[in-house]
């Protein structure tokens, strides 16, 4: 978790937290680029936003979530 690679390019799954020890996001990275699953979290630890990304980029179904876990939007992006 939140590992670099040789060139020092963020790599792996990442997680950032906030100063109370609360989740931010959770996402992952390949060579220092977004790909795959990212996920934003509400205060009260549901998911806000989910997507996926792609070479840095968004890609595909993106969801924002309110806090009773109730869908607000949809949408896509394709690249």
């Amino acid at each position: 978790m939140n590992q670099f690679n040789e060139e020092g390019q963020k790599h792996g799954p990442f997680e950032n937290y906030s100063e109370d020890g609360e989740l931010i996001f959770r996402t992952n990275y390949l060579n220092g680029k977004l790909n795959g699953l990212w996920e934003y979290y509400h205060k009260n630890g549901q998911i806000c936003i989910k997507g996926n990304y792609v070479n840095n980029k968004q890609n595909g179904l993106w969801e924002h979530i309110n806090e009773n876990g109730r869908i607000l939007n949809l949408y896509y992006r394709i690249i």
